[in-house]
């Protein structure tokens, strides 16, 4: 994961004393990967009970919210290798709300995908 944030931080017109604005640059916590389990729940480990049966591999990467403009993005670009035995049958990118709501935003995205190696850039 790469995230480039490196703009100035706010200056004293753009914070607000009692406002509840970051003030501060907050860096992104790290990705969680799980799969799908049995049931459809995200779970860290599954045991296939046939070379035939699929699953889905989820990257799960929370940003931060109510950040300053000052401090939005340049960058943001997930990378991960997935093993060659695998096949890959599609990349999508969903964005869940702090209500839970879903939505597809994998046409924000450039993503590529070359000998298994997995790379989505924002644009």
């Amino acid at each position: 994961l790469e995230i480039n944030n490196m703009q100035q931080p706010p200056t004293n017109q753009d914070q607000f004393l009692g406002s509840g604005q970051n003030m501060f640059r907050i860096p992104p916590a790290s990705p969680t990967k799980t799969v799908s389990g049995d049931n459809g729940e995200q779970v860290k480990h599954n045991e296939l009970s046939a070379l035939s049966q699929g699953w889905v591999y989820f990257i799960n990467q929370p940003t931060p919210t109510d950040v300053p403009e000052k401090f939005y993005y340049d960058k943001f670009v997930f990378k991960d290798d997935i093993d060659t035995c695998l096949d890959i049958e599609s990349i999508q990118i969903i964005a869940t709300d702090k209500d839970g709501v879903e939505d597809d935003v994998t046409k924000w995205f450039d993503v590529t995908k070359a000998d298994n190696k997995v790379r989505a850039a924002m644009i």
